[in-house]
């Protein structure tokens, strides 16, 4: 009996080994499926990627597709540009012999000079070329032209009845000169100065602009007029015969010079300050009010007398070489 026991225990431990073999046996082939089904996800992960590259490779040859038909639409434009452009040419050359048969040419050359003329029926051209001077005259039935090259100066003169224009160019200065009847207009610009002057039979008007400074200066016969810009300082001087008058503006300062033959006068306005200097020949006076204090000084070459208000309270003070006497009147 206790041998039976025995193996009865022994089976049972046996029984118990096999349990959990075949637990293990069911674990494993767990695994195994998780690993196939691993292995399938792989593949479609890299089914995916096969795709996204293949969409990409799509997109690009859209892009491509794209591309050709905009360049068969240029190409086309090219096409038909190039027919545009081959009727035209045909059409200039039919001119052209319409021309031919129009004009009438004359060439001729005395071994110095050669010349020659041609008449289209609207425009009569003459060149003319002396181995210094090349000349070419045109008028058109409205406007005569006169164009003239000696090596270093180009001159052209133009009329066409109501103006006349002269433009010379001789590499460093181009000039430019206008009649009209009424008005001379003359330009010129060097390079670094540009100048205009102009007469109308009552005013001469200059004006001048070096890159840095304008200047324009007026003068009708009876006035002379100059300003001045340099980019700071705005000045304008006036002169009528009688009276000179300056006037200098720094964007701060405002000044203000006259002088009438008897009195010299300057007036000044810094934006705070002004003042006005006064001097007849006899007599210096000087106002200045800074918003404050109006101050005014007198010196007749005897006597100074100085004015001071500053709202509350009015000063006097004289001074003739011998007495000082200030007086002041308060309020209470």
């Amino acid at each position: 009996m206790m041998g039976q026991l025995e193996l009865n225990e022994n089976m049972m431990e046996q029984l118990e080994l096999n349990a959990n073999m075949m637990e293990q046996l069911e674990l494993n082939a767990n695994m195994m499926e998780q690993l196939e089904l691993n292995a399938n996800m792989m593949e479609q992960l890299e089914l995916n990627a096969n795709m996204m590259e293949q969409l990409e490779l799509n997109a690009n040859m859209m892009e491509q597709l794209e591309l050709n038909a905009y360049m068969m639409e240029q190409l086309e434009l090219n096409v038909y540009m190039m027919e545009q452009q081959l009727e035209l040419n045909a059409n200039m050359m039919e001119q052209l012999e319409l021309n031919a048969n129009m004009m009438e040419t004359e060439r001729e050359h005395d071994g110095a000079t050669r010349t020659e003329r041609v008449h289209d029926g609207a425009t009569r051209t003459e060149r003319e070329h002396d181995g210094v001077t090349r000349t070419e005259r045109e008028h058109d039935g409205v406007t005569r032209t006169e164009r003239e090259h000696d090596g270093v100066t180009r001159t052209e003169r133009l009329h066409d009845g109501v103006t006349r224009t002269e433009r010379l160019h001789d590499g460093a200065t181009r000039t430019e000169r206008l009649h009209d009847g009424a008005t001379r207009t003359e330009r010129l610009h060097d390079g670094a100065t540009r100048t205009e002057r102009e007469h109308d039979g009552a005013t001469r008007t200059e004006r001048e602009h070096d890159g840095v400074t304008r200047t324009e200066r007026e003068h009708d016969g009876a006035t002379r007029t100059e300003r001045v810009h340099d980019g700071v300082t705005r000045t304008e001087r006036e002169h009528d015969g009688e009276t000179r008058t300056e006037c200098l503006h720094d964007e701060v300062t405002r000044t203000e010079r006259e002088h009438d033959g008897a009195t010299r006068t300057e007036r000044e306005h810094d934006g705070a300050t002004r003042t006005e200097r006064l001097h007849d020949g006899v007599t210096r006076t000087e106002r200045e009010h800074d918003g404050a204090t109006r101050t005014e000084c007198l010196h007749d070459g005897v006597t100074r007398t100085e004015c001071l208000h500053d709202g509350a309270t009015r000063t006097e003070r004289f001074h003739d070489g011998a007495t000082r006497t200030e007086r002041g009147l308060w309020r209470s």
